[in-house]
C-alpha cells in the first residue's frame, strides 16, 4: 500500500519487495517469500494539495511495472465541512478516547463514506477471491503431490521403517529450522496450508508426518508447535471431542523448555473448543492448570494466572449439565482477586470481590 503523494511510487513499491527488508524467516528462506500481492494506491481526496491527475500518473507508472495487480483507491471523499460517524469509537474505551489527562481525542475515520468503506472492502474481497485464495489452492495442491510421491504410501512408509531416515543436514538453517527446499519444510508448509484452507484430514495427516521427523532430528520447539496444530485440527474437525492428548504433548515441550506462555496459548486452543462445545466444566479446568503453570512454573506470569483463573469463574456461570455453579464461581473470582492484589493491580482485584 502506497500513498498516491509519493514522489517515485515504482521505487517505493520496489523496496517495500526488497528481500533485505523482509521479516528474517521470509530473509533466511525458512518461509516462502514468493507470496501474492496487490498493489493498493491510497488517493486521499480530502488532501487538496495531491490532485486525481498525480494519483492517476502513479497508477500508470506501476502499472507498466507490475500489470494486473495495481488498484487505485479514492477514499475521504466526504464534502468539506461534513463530519460523518467516527467508525473507531466502538474500538475504544472511554477512558482512551478522553485521554489520561481528560483530554478529548480528535475523531478518526470521519471523511469515509459509506461508499468508501464499501470501496475497501470490495478490494480486499476481490484479492481474497481472485488472488489470495487460488495461490493457496495451487501451492497445496503441489506440495501434496510432492509429498504424497516421497513420503505417503505403503512403499515409502515401509522404507521409512525399514531403511531408516537420511537426515537434511545440509537443509537446515542457524535458526533451528529447516531451509525452504528441504522435503521437511515442504511437509509441514503442506499441513499449515491445508490448516488455512479447513482442510484438516490432509492437515492432520502431514503434521504426523512432520512430528516422525521432528523427533528423530531432536527438534523440541518445532515438534511441540506441530503437536499443538495437529491438536487444533482434531479440535476444530471433532468439535472438542478429541485432540487434548497432542495439545497435552505440546504443553509438556513448552512447560519443559520454560516456555509458559506458549504453553498457555496451546491449552486456551482447548479451552475455546471445549467452550463452544458445550463443555464449560473441561474449559475451567483447563483454565485452572494453565493459571497454576503460570503461577508456579519459571517463566510464568502472575498477571495471566489471574486473568486466566478469572476466566475459569466465568465457566461456572454457563448453564450445564449441573447447572449454575454460583459457589465455585464466586470462589474462584476470590483467587483471582488475590492474585491481582499480589500484581499490585488494586482497582482489578477490587472489580474482582465486587
Amino acid at each position: 500500500v502506497i500513498s498516491s503523494d509519493e514522489e517515485a511510487p515504482a521505487r517505493a513499491l520496489a523496496s517495500l519487495r526488497n528481500k533485505a527488508n523482509l521479516p528474517k524467516p521470509l530473509a533466511h528462506s525458512l518461509l516462502d517469500n514468493e507470496v501474492p500481492y496487490a498493489c493498493w494506491v491510497l488517493h486521499d481526496i480530502s488532501a487538496k494539495e495531491v490532485g486525481l491527475e498525480k494519483a492517476e500518473v502513479a497508477m500508470k507508472e506501476l502499472e507498466a511495472r507490475y500489470p494486473s495487480h495495481c488498484t487505485l483507491l479514492a477514499i475521504n471523499s466526504a464534502p468539506e465541512n461534513t463530519e460523518l460517524e467516527d467508525i473507531w469509537a466502538a474500538c475504544f474505551s472511554s477512558d482512551a478516547k478522553n485521554g489520561v489527562s481528560g483530554e478529548s481525542v480528535s475523531k478518526k475515520g470521519t471523511l469515509l463514506t459509506l461508499e468508501d468503506r464499501k470501496l475497501l472492502a470490495s478490494a480486499i474481497r476481490d484479492f481474497v477471491i481472485k488472488t489470495l485464495n487460488p495461490s493457496l489452492e495451487r501451492k497445496l495442491a503441489s506440495l501434496n503431490a510432492e509429498v504424497n510421491d516421497k513420503r505417503k504410501g505403503i512403499g515409502n512408509t515401509l522404507k521409512y521403517m525399514f531403511g531408516g531416515r537420511k537426515s537434511s543436514k545440509q537443509g537446515r538453517s542457524n535458526l533451528g529450522a529447516y531451509e525452504l527446499g528441504t522435503l521437511e519444510s515442504k511437509i509441514r508448509q503442506a499441513a499449515d496450508f491445508a490448516l488455512l484452507m479447513q482442510d484438516f484430514e490432509t492437515a492432520s495427516s502431514n503434521y504426523r508426518i512432520a512430528k516422525q521427523d521432528y523427533q528423530h532430528d531432536k527438534k523440541h520447539a518445532l515438534l511441540a508447535s506441530a503437536n499443538e496444530l495437529h491438536g487444533l485440527c482434531t479440535l476444530l474437525s471433532s468439535h472438542g471431542r478429541s485432540g487434548t492428548g497432542y495439545i497435552e504433548a505440546a504443553i509438556q515441550i513448552y512447560q519443559s523448555n520454560s516456555e509458559i506462555a506458549k504453553a498457555t496459548r496451546a491449552a486456551l486452543w482447548a479451552v475455546d473448543a471445549f467452550r463452544h462445545g458445550n463443555m464449560p466444566n473441561a474449559a475451567a479446568t483447563w483454565l485452572k492448570r494453565a493459571s497454576e503453570r503460570e503461577s508456579h512454573r519459571s517463566g510464568g506470569s502472575q498477571l495471566r494466572a489471574a486473568l486466566l483463573i478469572e476466566q475459569a469463574a466465568y465457566m461456572y456461570l454457563i448453564p450445564s449439565g449441573a447447572g449454575v455453579q454460583l459457589r465455585k464461581y464466586a470462589f474462584h473470582l476470590i483467587m483471582a482477586g488475590h492474585i491481582f492484589h499480589k500484581c499490585r493491580l488494586h482497582w482489578h482485584g477490587v472489580r474482582c470481590y465486587r
